[in-house]
């Protein structure tokens, strides 16, 4: 099997690679960022914007994620998982693949060439958005729990998700949000 080099090459692949109780793909959808984070890169290569999730960019990488659990290529169990979840599935033998969080797929079969050439769509989450960040992740992944377990379509999640976005951006522009916390760097430990 040579490894994928596209979103279609990926999903035979994984219906391929499922078999025997083992899903040929996974990824984190849990209630955390680990969901955002994994829909990024499928949607900013489908030409996504964080100020517009709805956009027919959003709408295809989230088509592509929930049909590969729909399709029986995912588990649907990626709902409740993080990315700990999804390595700890794959090192089990119960994925033939994986997406880390750091945005590569890791395989039982050489490795693919799919996130590298995602590397040229990558973004700033906050360099786009700022401050509402938090608030457009977390209607992300709401939208990606809903489109994956089937209760709304990929569309109608997104559509849904863009009315928290159209806020934060608002309340982000206002300044009435607040800015992200400084890291505070404490004293130095002093050489023994």
């Amino acid at each position: 099997m040579t490894p994928p080099r596209t979103w279609a090459e990926l999903a035979v692949d994984a219906k391929k690679l499922t078999k025997n109780g083992m899903y040929g793909y996974g990824f984190a959808a849990g209630t955390n960022n680990n969901a955002a984070w994994h829909f990024e890169p499928y949607f900013w290569t489908a030409g996504g914007n964080l100020e517009q999730v709805d956009d027919p960019g959003g709408v295809k990488a989230l088509s592509f994620m929930s049909r590969l659990v729909k399709d029986g290529r995912a588990p649907s169990a990626v709902v409740n998982w993080g990315q700990n979840n999804v390595a700890q599935e794959f090192m089990d033998g119960k994925l033939a693949s994986q997406r880390s969080v750091a945005n590569q797929l890791i395989a039982a079969v050489p490795l693919d060439r799919v996130s590298a050439d995602e590397i040229q769509h990558a973004e700033s989450r906050v360099g786009v958005v700022g401050s509402a960040y938090p608030a457009i992740s977390s209607a992300i992944t709401t939208a990606i729990q809903e489109a994956v377990l089937g209760k709304a379509t990929p569309s109608a999640a997104l559509t849904t998700a863009e009315t928290s976005v159209k806020a934060a951006l608002a309340q982000a522009k206002s300044g009435s949000q607040p800015r992200a916390a400084r890291l505070e760097i404490g004293p130095q430990p002093t050489a023994l």
